[in-house]
């Protein structure tokens, strides 16, 4: 019966070239489901190209491609960058959701949102607490969320946080690179929910099988610092760290929230559980070793 439902289910993984994106795809294929992947700037072979700014061209590719579940991973994710060209971050961030979301009226949309919907005044943030972005980066993501809830009966809005994983660089990646040669490491103050990629993918697949639908904060089962971050890796590589910790990155163009960690008992509630960020440390490890 399972391997029917999977059958029926054909995914189609937008972004599937990314840090997520490529472990969603990896995994969703891995659990034998019917899989397509899409690519933008980072051609794949057997993927389809997307560049989500065109309705037309986009609508194209979704018909002929006709998925069951559309898990939306591409994003403008970089933050200064998102704010320095407000014009293509909305495109793709905003206009690009919706081109995906004009497809979906038969479709279930499931659509990677981000903690930096929040201003970072209070933390262990719920699904339905006030939504008040810093940076336009999070504003876009905030504007696509709530047109999604306007034009779809049948969505998943799955915020996640500090994503690390394989495949791509990202500050766990940089991190060991960092402390392994011996480099001072510049950390803010900031307060986050660090997520291991698998995590979120298994996650992801838990939610579709339950039929869910709505907002779900998919984070790791740890509410800590960058630094705290930086001390963990450190002492699962047993390296010595050279902090400098600081209240704002001097290269920063945008504003960054301070504490953005997400509470996570509503998908504790249907059975989900995410990993601590000492365990996805653990298991990056024994994976390259």
């Amino acid at each position: 019966m399972v391997g029917a439902i999977k059958e029926q289910k054909k995914v189609l993984v937008i972004g599937a070239t990314g840090l997520l994106g490529q472990t969603v795809y990896a995994h969703f294929l891995q659990k034998g489901y019917d899989v397509q992947g899409t690519h933008n700037e980072q051609k794949k072979e057997g993927m389809q190209y997307l560049d989500l700014r065109g309705e037309r061209f986009t609508a194209e590719v979704i018909r002929s491609i006709n998925p069951a579940i559309i898990i939306n991973c591409a994003a403008l994710s970089n933050v200064d960058l998102a704010e320095k060209e407000k014009k293509l971050a909305y495109q793709i961030n905003v206009k690009g959701v919706e081109n995906i979301v004009k497809e979906c009226e038969q479709r279930k949309i499931i659509h990677i949102s981000t903690d930096y919907v929040f201003d970072g005044k209070k933390g262990n943030y719920q699904e339905g607490y006030y939504t008040n972005p810093l940076n336009y980066y999070g504003q876009t993501k905030l504007m696509a969320e709530n047109m999604i809830r306007l034009t779809s009966d049948n969505y998943i809005i799955a915020r996640v946080a500090v994503l690390y994983g394989f495949g791509r660089k990202n500050f766990v990646t940089e991190t060991t690179k960092k402390l392994e040669n011996r480099e001072e490491i510049i950390v803010v103050k900031q307060k986050i929910s660090p997520t291991f990629t698998p995590d979120i993918a298994q996650a992801l697949e838990q939610l579709i099988s339950l039929e869910a639908k709505g907002t779900f904060h998919i984070t790791g089962d740890s509410q800590i610092t960058r630094k705290k971050m930086v001390e963990i890796i450190a002492e699962e590589l047993k390296i010595k760290p050279n902090i400098k910790l600081l209240d704002s990155h001097p290269n920063w163009v945008a504003q960054r929230p301070k504490n953005t960690s997400l509470n996570t008992e509503r998908i504790k509630s249907l059975g989900l559980k995410m990993g601590t960020f000492q365990e996805g440390i653990k298991k990056m490890r024994e994976a390259t070793k």
